[in-house]
This record gives structure tokens, sequence and C-alpha cells, in this order.
């Protein structure tokens, strides 16, 4: 049975689930990084103050939360992070949908870019973030990790949409 990807806003009822999927999708990082990701230290309270400011986006498949992305907007920038599929659906669109979600309701606040940041040591998220079109602008140390901060502008991000 196939099913279509919804995005949307996330529910106040639904910070389990993102804590859940964010926690499955992260754990691998353990075995690449010096220590936990943030996103895996993080409280679920923090994750529902998140979602009551509208800042999370959900992935549903059917009747499941797969995937989930935090974004907010700062005068010019777009923020977006803790892009996360649940593992067993990984490599099927979702997280390519979840960021042009993210893009587009970005955009809608007047950002003129959008800025992530990955760790230096993880060679899908490089990849997968210069394939949605995201250029590497600068390099800094946190907490003992590499840190790659990317960028990607709002305009190009809309042309491609069209």
């Amino acid at each position: 049975m196939r099913y279509e990807i919804e995005i949307r806003k996330a529910n106040m009822n639904e910070a389990d689930l993102v804590d859940r999927v964010i926690k499955a999708a992260y754990a691998p990082l353990m075995k690449i990084l010096s220590r936990p990701p943030k996103a895996l230290t993080e409280r679920t309270s923090t994750r529902a103050r998140q979602i009551q400011f509208g800042h999370i986006l959900v992935a549903i498949l059917g009747d499941e939360l797969v995937g989930t992305v935090r974004i907010y907007a700062d005068g010019p920038r777009g923020f977006i992070s803790r892009l996360a599929v649940h593992p067993t659906h990984q490599r099927k669109g979702i997280g390519t949908a979840l960021l042009t979600a993210a893009e587009r309701a970005l955009a809608e606040k007047g950002v003129k870019y959008f800025e992530l940041e990955i760790y230096d040591k993880v060679d899908f998220q490089h990849a997968f973030f210069s394939v949605n079109g995201y250029i590497e602008v600068n390099k800094f140390e946190r907490n003992g990790e590499i840190i790659v901060n990317m960028q990607k502008s709002a305009k190009k991000a809309l042309e491609e949409e069209i």
C-alpha cells in the first residue's frame, strides 16, 4: 500500500512522537561523534514549546509520524534544524519533502536565505544538503566537534519549485 506524505505543523499532542523520531534518526551519530548531539539530549518539554510556537513540521505517512524538522525565522535568515526521518522510512524522499516544506514556510515569512549547521564528520548530512543546493560558508569548533555552517538563497529555492 502506498501513502502520500503529508507535511504539516506538529500538534501539541505529538511532542513524544517527534522526540522518538529524532532519537531514532540521530542514534547512529553516537558512533561517529565524540559526544551525543544536542538533538538527543533536548527535553521533550523543549520540543513541546517549539511545537507551541509553530516551529516544528512533521511528515505523516498513512497514520504514522515518520519525520520532523524545526524551523524559525530571524530577520533575513531562516534557520533549519533537527531534520530527522525515522530509520525505517529513510531514503524514500521524506527528508527532501520536509526540507522543501521548511524552505517554503520560511520563504513565506520573507527570509532571504536559509541556514543550517551539520557535523563535519557526518558525510551523509553534507551530501544530502549539498545535493539540495546548500553551500558551505563556514566551519567552527563547538564542544569538540567541527560544525559546518551551510546556506542557500531563498530566491534559489523558490525558483527550483517552479
